[in-house]
């Protein structure tokens, strides 16, 4: 999501991973779950970007919340739901109000409000990945049509959709922040330009027989 917005891409990270529930009513016993149900990271973008994330699986509600936040100098836009909220910072913030005698109060503006009712809307999943779902599925519907009375699709609907160095990435990102989680440093995002060796060790047994034959 990140990446799409500022079209930017994850060079390094730093994260820490926690299992705090390691136990539920369905799970419990000799059984003990190891998936992390929290973490919180940083990424380092290549061109200066900062971005800092929460991820929370002990928020109260059967929906969970999504909210996206950026900053800058000039001010903020802020996301929540599909709604989209914002403010400037003001020249005169900082000057004293003569009569009030402190600083005046800049409220949050609206900017967009989401009343786009959904026939596939969901009590579960928010608004906005209802949305994403419902034109993914349209636009590979709109791509598969029959093309000149023949079975073929065409790239256009689809050319916003994820490619797969996205989905590699992302994996990329996901495997740095685990080794960030286990050095407790900052650690860079690396991209596999070959299949990995499935079995090393044997790997280096060969090389080693190689070299002794030579």
């Amino acid at each position: 999501l990140v990446s799409y917005l500022t079209e930017q891409k994850v060079v390094k990270v730093q994260g820490v991973l926690r299992t705090f529930v390691d136990e539920t009513p369905k799970v419990n016993g000799i059984r003990k779950i190891t998936a992390p149900d929290f973490c919180t990271f940083q990424l380092q973008m290549d061109k200066g970007l900062l971005v800092t994330a929460t991820l929370n699986n002990h928020l109260p509600g059967p929906c969970f919340n999504q909210e996206i936040c950026v900053c800058s100098k000039r001010g903020y836009l802020v996301v929540r739901g599909g709604d989209l909220h914002g403010k400037l910072h003001k020249p005169n913030v900082s000057k004293i109000s003569e009569d009030e005698g402190k600083r005046p109060h800049d409220k949050e503006e609206v900017i967009y409000v989401d009343v786009e009712d959904l026939s596939c809307a969901s009590s579960v999943v928010p608004k906005p990945y209802i949305k994403g779902l419902c034109k993914m599925i349209s636009a590979l519907k709109e791509a598969f049509l029959p093309v000149k009375e023949q079975m073929d699709w065409v790239k256009e609907p689809v050319r916003a959709a994820a490619t797969f160095e996205d989905g590699q990435r992302v994996q990329a990102t996901m495997e740095a922040l685990r080794q960030s989680n286990e050095d407790g440093c900052w650690t860079s995002v690396q991209l596999l330009t070959e299949p990995p060796d499935p079995n090393p060790a044997l790997s280096a047994a060969v090389r080693r027989t190689a070299i002794s034959l030579q």
